[in-house]
């Protein structure tokens, strides 16, 4: 498996926990864009749940998020928060 498959794989995973996490309403996992804002008008995520996300992240993946502004660039996009999980596991 390439680096872009495990890259894709990661975010086609990420998309069902993200789905599950919060609880998305009126989108299913597919429809939710991997370059798109992950927070805003289009998904509907807030801060609150970026704290969910946060949780869920380190639980499932292992990985810290250390700060505001590193959570900010890793949870930029969906495509972002998989590279980010996929880097700091490849650091271990």
């Amino acid at each position: 498996m390439t680096d872009q498959d495990g890259l894709e794989a990661l975010m086609a995973e990420l998309r069902q926990k993200i789905v599950a996490t919060v609880g998305l309403v009126g989108m299913t996992a597919e429809e939710l864009p991997a370059d798109g804002p992950l927070f805003g008008p289009t998904t509907g995520l807030d801060s609150i749940d970026v704290l969910e996300l946060v949780v869920m992240v380190e639980r499932d993946y292992g990985v810290t998020i250390k700060g505001k502004e590193v959570g900010e660039q890793a949870f930029q996009t969906l495509r972002s928060l998989a590279t980010f999980i996929q880097a700091r596991r490849a650091e271990r």
